[in-house]
């Protein structure tokens, strides 16, 4: 049933994106990200139906997850920030990839973005890896957030 559910749900990914195509750069982010989003949606209803499958009462393991999603929640709790930080700027779609940035006095490209991290390039071609919540609790300045055109300003010394 695992093996199943990921096949169904890298065939829904595909069957998306060919569906969805787009030489716009913005529009391929938010097909990524909705991609993505229906990729744990379907592996989780998976896991689901195998532990059904299984015999495994899904009340009393509902009941124990929720006492151990407040363990790993304290536990975790920046990776767990991270995570629903990501969901919010994938649901957003306030960044997405292509976007020129500024993020801590620096001028950023951003190429990927993840559940828990974005990777941005930039412009010396650094990578940088740039936790979500970053993006989310900071001041991020975004050049390209209602068109494409944006200015660079660069000092010349003589």
């Amino acid at each position: 049933m695992l093996i199943a559910s990921y096949v169904v749900s890298r065939l829904l990914q595909r069957s998306m994106k060919i569906m969805l195509r787009s030489d716009d750069a913005r529009r391929q982010g938010s097909v990524a990200a909705a991609s993505r989003l229906l990729h744990y949606l379907v592996l989780a209803i998976g896991v689901s139906i195998a532990l059904q499958i299984a015999g495994i009462d899904m009340t009393a393991l509902f009941a124990a997850g929720a006492l151990v999603a407040v363990g790993i929640g304290f536990a975790l709790q920046t990776i767990s920030e991270n995570f629903f930080s990501g969901l919010i700027l994938l649901l957003e779609r306030t960044i997405k990839p292509g976007d020129i940035l500024q993020i801590n006095d620096q001028m950023v490209r951003v190429v990927e973005m993840g559940i828990r991290s974005t990777v941005v390039r930039t412009f010396a071609d650094e990578d940088l890896i740039v936790p979500n919540s970053v993006l989310v609790k900071d001041t991020v300045k975004n050049y390209t957030l209602r068109d494409n055109l944006h200015r660079v300003r660069v000092l010349v010394g003589v």
